[in-house]
């Protein structure tokens, strides 16, 4: 399958700026967009964790072209004084699905790209890469290098070039031996049906009552917000 992570974009400081209605409804229009994109190209949702959609695909070709769709949706969507914007990771390869959940590699893979990527940005893989149709190899790019979960060996990671001016596109120098820390693994927060990844990206979280907590813990006696720093 192609395994899919698109994230809202520095969502904390929507709820620090707007408060915790607000952001929320900003954040739930958002993902109502990025979910409605799904069908039109055999996606299916397989959770919500927070401010972020996993989803899966049967083949890469529907993967890009929804990732490119969703975020040319999220940025004609834009209103106000607080745009929003997402950031996706993408990989194909085996899985193992459990109970409509997915898991392995592929999906450690994706997420991880997620967490590298910057807003607006789309990240893939060689996988990817390879077994895209002619017509969409062109609107990859290779950007730099890593080793991903699962390999001992450097691989290259592509941008998913979405949008259809390219004027402002950065340069890439691949001959720089650029890369990118290796994925070292990460630990699954779970409360109820919430789960937050924490990693060399995200090393801490906030467990709390306050709805822009990371993980909210509807009781009454829990402390407002707590930051868990985990090493």
């Amino acid at each position: 399958m192609a395994v899919m992570f698109a994230d809202i974009s520095d969502s904390t400081s929507l709820y620090q700026n707007l408060g915790d209605a607000a952001a929320r409804n900003i954040v739930n229009a958002c993902l109502t967009l990025i979910t409605g994109v799904l069908t039109r190209y055999e996606g299916r949702l397989v959770k919500t964790i927070g401010d972020e959609v996993m989803c899966v695909f049967p083949g890469v070709d529907l993967a890009v072209l929804a990732a490119s769709d969703m975020q040319t949706q999220v940025a004609a969507g834009r209103r106000g004084n607080y745009p929003v914007c997402i950031h996706i990771g993408l990989h194909y390869g085996p899985v193992l699905v459990e109970d409509s959940d997915v898991f392995g590699d592929t999906v450690n893979v994706a997420a991880y790209l997620r967490g590298v990527a910057t807003a607006e940005q789309i990240l893939t893989t060689e996988a990817v890469e390879h077994c895209l149709s002619e017509s969409l190899k062109a609107c990859v790019r290779p950007i730099f290098h890593a080793v991903l979960k699962g390999s001992e060996k450097e691989s290259t990671v592509y941008q998913v070039m979405w949008r259809t001016d390219k004027a402002d596109l950065t340069d890439v120098n691949l001959h720089s031996k650029k890369f990118i820390p290796g994925d070292t693994g990460a630990l699954l927060v779970m409360l109820d049906e919430e789960r937050v990844r924490v990693d060399q990206w995200r090393p801490s979280i906030v467990i709390g009552r306050s709805k822009d907590c990371d993980l909210v813990v509807n009781d009454n006696f829990a402390s407002r917000r707590h930051q868990v720093a985990i090493l």
